[in-house]
């Protein structure tokens, strides 16, 4: 009888166990997924707000040729090759077309250097890079890590900071 109370009361008790640590198990990996999509959320809406002020910018007739001529700089690198680098190379290429302030985009950086699909040569970060008027990084919500790896003898410039500074 002793025997098949001790079993009871074991299954009792690890049942409950089971069910609070499953519990709090849920409860951390809800936590991380809310945080994880709050960064997401955050770094998509940042996303809209610089593309919306680079729009801004255009139907303004400010182009970042422009801006950038403003600042001296006539060479340039671009620190993140995917949708947002592609489109900033369209846009400073179809400036140069239209005989704004010619930028020269001599090469870009990203990890994934498979991404060459617009005819820019990529480069990893870590290469050893040519020596450019200023690097734009277009993953500006990483800007301070990208920053920090890169050599402090080149003009890092966030897209973000570019465009916000064009207003």
């Amino acid at each position: 009888m002793k025997t098949s109370l001790k079993m009871i009361f074991s299954f009792i008790i690890g049942v409950v166990l089971g069910k609070f640590c499953s519990k709090k198990i849920d409860y951390i990996y809800i936590k991380e997924r809310v945080d994880f999509l709050q960064k997401e959320y955050e770094k998509y809406f940042q996303w809209y707000d610089v593309f919306n002020n680079w729009m801004e910018l255009k139907n303004a007739g400010i182009s970042l040729n422009y801006r950038l001529s403003r600042r001296g700089i006539r060479s340039i690198a671009i620190y993140g090759m995917g949708r947002v680098g592609n489109r900033l190379v369209e846009d400073i290429r179809y400036n140069n077309l239209m005989g704004e302030e010619k930028i020269d985009i001599v090469y870009g950086i990203d990890a994934n250097i498979s991404m060459n699909d617009i005819g820019v040569p990529i480069y990893l970060p870590n290469d050893d890079l040519e020596k450019v008027d200023a690097i734009i990084v277009t993953a500006f919500f990483d800007y301070d890590s990208i920053k920090k790896i890169l050599p402090n003898k080149y003009n890092v410039i966030s897209l973000e900071e570019l465009i916000d500074n064009s207003l």
